[in-house]
């Protein structure tokens, strides 16, 4: 189900907004926009949301479409992607795309990578293909 809203306005396919969520906690920061957890309010669950600035409509159709092919994947190591909704925060002017994505405790591919090298120096194959 989407995050977000009632039952029925997920039956209807309505996406949840930036209300839906507490306790925004930062996780990066870049160019283009940042990540932060989030406890969703109906749930009480942390999810991870991607909020991706648009200057202009264009910019906002291609992060949608990101989004949608994103949301779009079914398959055991790829983060679910949950929900996308728009938000304009007031004391800005550029549009949020904002993708709401599952909590994975242990962190990204990136990190297991960085930490195994620490740990053991390299990675052995069977080791990377149980991550896949």
């Amino acid at each position: 189900l989407r995050s977000g809203g009632t039952q029925e306005d997920k039956r209807k396919g309505k996406s949840g907004t930036m209300e839906d969520f507490t306790n925004l906690k930062d996780l990066a920061r870049g160019g283009q926009g940042w990540t932060a957890t989030a406890v969703e309010k109906a749930s009480g669950e942390t999810k991870v949301i991607k909020s991706v600035a648009c200057d202009n409509i264009k910019a906002g159709n291609v992060a949608l479409m990101e989004a949608k092919v994103l949301q779009s994947l079914d398959h055991p190591a790829i983060v679910k992607y949950i929900d996308v909704f728009l938000h304009k925060e007031k004391s800005r002017q550029e549009l949020l795309v904002c993708t709401v994505m599952e909590y994975c405790t242990g962190g990204d591919l990136a990190k297991r990578i960085r930490d195994a090298k620490v740990c053991v120096g390299k990675l052995d194959e069977p080791v990377c293909r149980a991550w896949i």
